[in-house]
């Protein structure tokens, strides 16, 4: 999910929020793996015809960027997430934009957190420490902001939105668990703004493979982080190197293979 843009032609944007979920219908477990947007990975230039002129080692957001529509973006994205992952390949998609969190957060009848920075600027109600209910506003915030909060890093705000999406899928679960159909309605109600190649019946099929099955978390990687001149516009941005050992551990425990293994 991005920030959406004002362009009359198209354009992607960066990712903000990339999370891959593994199931394993045979083992009966699912997990997740949260990546961070700055992960230096291949990644397709698009041109506009959908024809991709140049590769380049940058920033996994980038993906996103490219394509001529929100598809080819999407697909772009898949594309790149594969080749950091040693070439898995992936079944499916679902993107939304950043301004969607106030209507996902709606849904659920908002989030309860212990707020992991300092909001009041935006909200007097926001301390740091605080425990709250996240309304749809603040949820928002919370999950979208980096500049002025903290020490502004992607990785603080990567903390903050593993913190939400845990509980938000507790919720979900408890939802579901009073109405069976509760996951088919968040999809209709969001299907106008999200961009998938997943149909209903799809994720109906997910869900129940999932409620038989045993979670065994959310995931990120170990690597280093540094500002470098990867993406090649003359400006250091921050730059995350996944180590190559991390990889193969996240394979072991979402059960997922890469190409040759």
């Amino acid at each position: 999910s991005g920030s959406t843009g004002n362009q009359k032609e198209y354009q992607g944007n960066m990712a903000d929020f990339l999370l891959l979920f593994v199931m394993n219908k045979t083992q009966k477990t699912y997990g997740f793996l949260q990546l961070n947007r700055d992960s230096i990975t291949d990644v397709t230039m698009l041109q506009k015809d959908g024809t991709g002129y140049a590769s380049a080692d940058m920033q996994v957001c980038t993906a996103h960027w490219f394509g001529k529509d929100e598809e080819a973006s999407c697909k772009n994205t898949v594309k790149a997430v594969s080749k950091l992952l040693g070439g898995i390949k992936i079944d499916g998609y679902y993107s939304l934009q950043m301004e969607s969190i106030p209507e996902i957060n709606h849904l659920v009848g908002g989030i309860n957190v212990t707020l992991e920075e300092d909001f009041t600027k935006m909200d007097p109600s926001m301390k740091k420490g605080a425990t709250v209910t996240l309304n749809d506003e603040q949820a928002y915030h919370y999950l979208h902001d980096r500049y002025g909060v903290g020490d502004e890093s992607n990785l603080s705000r990567m903390s903050r939105q593993k913190q939400y999406m845990q509980a938000m899928l507790d919720k979900v679960k408890e939802k579901s668990n009073e109405d069976a159909s509760f996951i088919n309605k968040m999809y209709k109600e969001l299907q106008q703004k999200a961009t998938t190649d997943l149909k209903g019946r799809d994720i109906s099929s997910l869900m129940n493979a999932q409620k038989g099955s045993s979670n065994i978390g959310l995931f990120t990687l170990e690597g280093k982080s540094k500002k470098g001149e990867a993406l090649g516009d003359g400006i250091e941005h921050m730059e995350f190197y996944p180590s190559k050992q991390s990889i193969k551990d996240i394979q072991k425990k979402l059960n997922f293979q890469s190409k040759g293994e």
